[in-house]
């Protein structure tokens, strides 16, 4: 397999990992009972009143007692909601329909600073009497409606026994089915869009990187950027600020992969390098190369004397025959790289 193929894999391999890691993540916390997620979130007294009747529950949430918590939650978050506290909730629906404010986040951010002993459900009470008081009619009752529509699907999800059953890249698109039948189409690019565009995105590039394998660098990284504005949308510009410039470092790379690979790879591969980490970067990465080169000679050079070894020796016991190929090893490669290498054949043929 070329080193061509390895890197635009490599690439490929990585964001799949990734991106199922996050929606691992994501699965994970919906499967969590309440209690897990809201650690130090204690059963309190009222549990089984708050749990058992509606009749209890409004009881329990007198006006003085939403009035005196909703005072407590306003406290605690003054400093977290700072940013947002001057902004309405049109101007918080832009950002999020931007990918700048994931809204499932700050929730979160909120539900945490509930008192230790609340219920999961005396804290989404207090939550939604917290945005009642924050934010003026009718704008509060949008969000609480959202509020409460996003309680009720992590609450289905985490009663579907189904959903454990199936595998990772079928659970979420799972759960985007369950997306689309518990919101509304508005409601769902709220909550939703950023993530979903990105996960779309992501697994679209390794497509396009496939099937534009014989295409020109410029004319790749063209058709990236279209691939990029089809699938972003208006969440584009905080996908790229949101993005790790080496990772958009390895993709330029790659679409540039034929160029890098003809008589004046060097040079071009260095321009981009250059492009995104300045000169002095692009010489450290140009002096990392060379160091890997001259190691991957020197294990070519060792592979050629570990052969020789291994036909004039085949009568050696197992042990013996480790022990004479160890210190082959440190005396071709040096003992860093010895055991470098040791350990990547050990990891090679367990796979």
């Amino acid at each position: 397999m070329s080193q061509r193929t390895n890197r635009r894999q490599g690439i490929i391999g990585r964001r799949t990992y990734l991106i199922l890691t996050a929606v691992l993540a994501s699965i994970y916390l919906l499967i969590l009972s309440p209690e897990e997620k809201r650690t130090g979130m204690a059963n309190s007294p009222e549990d089984e009143l708050l749990n058992n009747s509606r009749i209890g529950i409004e009881k329990y949430f007198n006006e003085e007692k939403i009035e005196k918590y909703n005072r407590l939650i306003s406290k605690k978050s003054e400093k977290l909601l700072k940013d947002e506290s001057l902004v309405s909730w049109d101007e918080l629906k832009t950002m999020a329909l931007r990918g700048q404010m994931n809204l499932i986040s700050k929730l979160w951010e909120i539900r945490r600073l509930c008192p230790e002993n609340s219920s999961p459900l005396h804290c989404d009470q207090l939550v939604t009497a917290f945005i009642k008081n924050r934010y003026p009619h009718p704008d509060n009752q949008e969000m609480a409606k959202l509020f409460k529509a996003y309680s009720n699907y992590e609450e289905r999800n985490r009663n579907d026994e189904s959903l454990n059953q199936l595998p990772i890249n079928e659970r979420y698109d799972y759960m985007r089915d369950i997306r689309k039948e518990m919101f509304s189409p508005a409601e769902h690019a709220l909550l939703f869009g950023f993530e979903e565009s990105s996960y779309d995105y992501h697994i679209e590039l390794g497509s396009f990187l496939e099937s534009t394998n014989n295409l020109s660098g410029d004319v790749r990284k063209e058709r990236w950027q279209q691939l990029q504005n089809q699938m972003l949308g208006d969440f584009q510009e905080a996908y790229l600020d949101q993005q790790d410039p080496f990772d958009q470092f390895e993709v330029v790379e790659e679409l540039y992969s034929n160029e890098i690979s003809s008589e004046n790879g060097t040079d071009i591969q260095q321009q981009i390098r250059e492009d995104f980490f300045g000169k002095e970067g692009a010489q450290r990465m140009k002096e990392v190369d060379i160091e890997l080169a001259k190691e991957e000679q020197q294990i070519k050079t060792y592979k050629v004397l570990e052969d020789e070894f291994l036909n004039n020796n085949k009568y050696l016991s197992e042990s013996e025959k480790e022990n004479q190929l160890q210190q082959l090893r440190i005396d071709s490669l040096g003992k860093d790289l010895a055991e470098q290498y040791k350990r990547r054949q050990a990891i090679g043929s367990s796979g």
